[in-house]
């Protein structure tokens, strides 16, 4: 059985059209994976963290499912909140320990 990336990965491969729309959703899929991994590695369920930006379980799962693209203001309060910098370089995006500058 295929994993959902090598299935991804043939259809990029055989329609173009797939691929281009795939390449234009990434940051967002990618930012997806980085909250929750942030979430989860900083031990906070949903409603845990939304209690910590002010805001409520069902704006965090909506964040998490991509069905909302995340404000300048929401990146900030999420940066503070799990002490984590996203960092978006070579068209990826990840979530790491926040560096005081």
């Amino acid at each position: 059985m295929k994993t959902f990336n090598e299935w991804v990965a043939e259809e990029e491969a055989k329609n173009p059209a797939f691929k281009a729309e795939s390449e234009r959703l990434r940051p967002l899929f990618e930012f997806r994976s980085a909250l929750i991994r942030a979430r989860q590695h900083a031990d906070l369920t949903q409603k845990q963290l939304a209690e910590k930006m002010a805001t409520t379980q069902s704006a965090i799962a909506r964040l998490e499912s991509g069905t909302q693209v995340p404000t300048l203001d929401t990146l900030l309060k999420l940066t503070k909140a799990l002490g984590v910098d996203f960092n978006l370089a070579d068209g990826k995006l990840s979530a790491g320990p926040h560096e005081a500058a």
